[in-house]
């Protein structure tokens, strides 16, 4: 939303301009002081090899970024994989004028940490990371399985009247470290006889996610006959080349006579 502002505001600040240069147009020369449009704000990013992590051996580790490491004045919250969260929680600071950082809370050199950067108008970025031997970091990458979340694996219509339609929605959340795109032809039917995938929720080439964000599958039961129970299932699929994912959604209803 906060980027749609955005556009929205610099249109309107364009529409200003140039009503104001329409009524200098019956002069040779135009004076366009005051009209440019001012650049989009930087969203928040972290420079891996600007960041170093040191332990004190007693369960203490200090992550740093050098100048430049992030933009200035950004939001820094972290989470160490390795502890209990309910125990130790997120320990948070800011970015200096010039982007640099220090933060200390409990962890050890080679755990793996969480960072959520977040700047005014910007959406948060979540970024996976563990510590080296040596003392810098490199990006992890978490399983599919633990970042991508389906929000059932069962979807029950209930008793559909044969001839009619019933609509349920299977929700994906994205809780990876970037843009989860998953084809069409990964997301299909066991069976298509009496269940729909409304393609409205897909688009014509599937479906993409964006970090942070959920998106929507629908499904339509939509009986031909009273034929009773029907159980089908819903596969979802995706691959980043490296990792593979599969996702099966048991669909039911009760398919009765009208």
């Amino acid at each position: 939303m906060a980027g749609i502002l955005r556009i929205s505001r610099d249109r309107k600040h364009m529409k200003r301009c140039t009503n104001r240069l329409s009524h200098l147009a019956l002069g040779m020369v135009l004076t366009l002081g005051g009209c440019a449009v001012d650049p989009l704000p930087q969203p928040p990013s972290m420079e891996y090899e600007m960041i170093s992590i040191a332990s004190d051996g007693a369960g203490i580790v200090t992550i740093g970024g050098d100048r430049g490491a992030t933009i200035p004045g950004a939001s820094l919250s972290f989470f160490n994989f390795n502890l209990d969260a309910a125990s130790f929680g997120m320990f948070s600071t800011s970015s200096a004028s010039d982007g640099s950082f220090e933060i200390s809370m409990p962890g050890y050199r080679i755990n793996s940490y969480r960072v959520v950067l977040s700047a005014p108008d910007e959406l948060p970025v979540t970024l996976d990371f563990h510590g080296n031997y040596d003392g810098s970091i490199s990006p992890t990458y978490l399983p599919l399985e633990e970042c991508l979340d389906i929000s059932s694996l069962l979807l029950d219509f209930g008793d559909v009247e044969a001839g009619t339609q019933e609509f349920m929605a299977v929700d994906i959340e994205n809780g990876c470290t970037d843009l989860v795109a998953i084809a069409i032809t990964d997301i299909y039917l066991s069976d298509v006889e009496n269940f729909i995938i409304f393609h409205s929720t897909l688009g014509d080439h599937g479906i993409e996610i964006p970090q942070g964000q959920t998106e929507q599958i629908g499904l339509y039961m939509s009986p031909m006959t009273g034929s009773g129970e029907i159980v089908r299932t819903l596969v979802v699929g995706y691959t980043d080349g490296v990792r593979t994912f599969e996702a099966k959604v048991v669909l039911r209803g009760n398919a009765v006579a009208p």
